[in-house]
């Protein structure tokens, strides 16, 4: 396999690319001189699904699903305790999968669905954020005219032999499954015996008998307790969001703990997210790994910046 920075060997390769798959087989044509007729590719209907996030603007941890208009259905969520998210939009999309984002139209439409259920509802001019992700839907039959709502969220797994090694395509697929499609991706590479339903995710393994606990609650406590004294910035705010945020690798981080650049963010943290987490830019830290753009400072967003560069130039 050759890429702009080297050649590299590997004994299967999963192209787990989701809407850009079909875009990474056709490079991969070129360097392994694989003919299109031997690729087989279901067809594929992007759908973008935008987001909104406002102020929060009903009591309580609850989420709501609402069935709209249109026959859809979308949700509210608390979110990131003083906010709640709002979505999702279902639109067909051509554009640039790597510039998707929300319109104004899908803005008025959450909002407009939003009203019809609650007597204080979030106007346009209310939303503090919004996200996109763009959805690679397989079309099966007359699903190309439908609604983009009714596309299948189903997936297919596409094997092929590239130079005597497997090459497995995954299209389609969603969050809410990927546990079983992951699971079935390993079966259709070789390995049978079943383990991913008792794997815990990264940061979860909230019953390891070192942790000496039952959950996620009994962690949180036994956090609060352990490191209230530790420094003054370190909230129970503070110390919940970290603890929700890395779980069982919360310690690795107060092992390395440092300054407090404000806000209730350390040091430790921005170092743990650039050699454990691949975070490389502001944006990467702010946003994809963590929310904090929602809740910190331009001066706290200055001292970040510092750390990631001083790490950066480590790498």
């Amino acid at each position: 396999l050759t890429t702009p920075k080297g050649e590299y060997e590997a004994r299967c390769v999963v192209n787990a690319a989701g809407p850009w798959a079909a875009r990474f087989l056709e490079d991969m044509e070129i360097s392994l001189h694989v003919g299109k007729k031997s690729i087989n590719s279901p067809n594929i209907r992007l759908v973008k699904g935008s987001h909104i996030i406002v102020p929060k603007f009903y009591d309580g941890a609850q989420c709501y699903i609402l069935q709209i208009s249109d026959g859809r259905i979308i949700f509210t969520i608390p979110y990131e305790g003083k906010f709640t998210l709002i979505g999702t939009t279902d639109v067909d999309y051509d554009g640039d999968i790597y510039r998707a984002q929300i319109s104004d139209e899908e803005i008025k439409y959450l909002c407009k669905e939003v009203a019809r259920h609650f007597k204080s509802a979030p106007t346009p001019e209310d939303v503090v954020a919004s996200y996109s992700g763009v959805r690679p839907l397989l079309v099966e039959g007359k699903t190309q005219k439908s609604k983009a709502s009714k596309a299948s969220r189903d997936y297919k797994l596409v094997k092929q032999t590239i130079k005597g090694a497997p090459l497995l395509t995954v299209y389609g697929g969603k969050l809410t499954t990927y546990r079983v499609l992951a699971q079935q991706v390993l079966e259709k590479l070789g390995h049978r015996r079943p383990w991913t339903d008792q794997q815990s995710l990264p940061g979860g393994d909230f019953m390891h008998e070192d942790l000496a606990n039952k959950g996620f609650d009994d962690f949180a406590r036994s956090m609060q307790n352990k490191l209230k004294n530790i420094d003054e910035n370190l909230t129970e705010e503070t110390i919940l969001r970290l603890c929700r945020a890395y779980g069982d690798r919360l310690p690795q981080i107060m092992d390395m703990l440092g300054r407090h650049l404000g806000d209730g963010v350390f040091e430790g943290e921005i170092k743990y997210l650039c050699r454990s987490e691949w975070a490389r830019t502001m944006e990467d830290i702010l946003y994809r790994r963590s929310k904090l753009y929602l809740h910190i400072s331009d001066k706290t967003k200055k001292e970040i910046e510092k750390i990631l560069t001083k790490e950066l130039d480590k790498i």
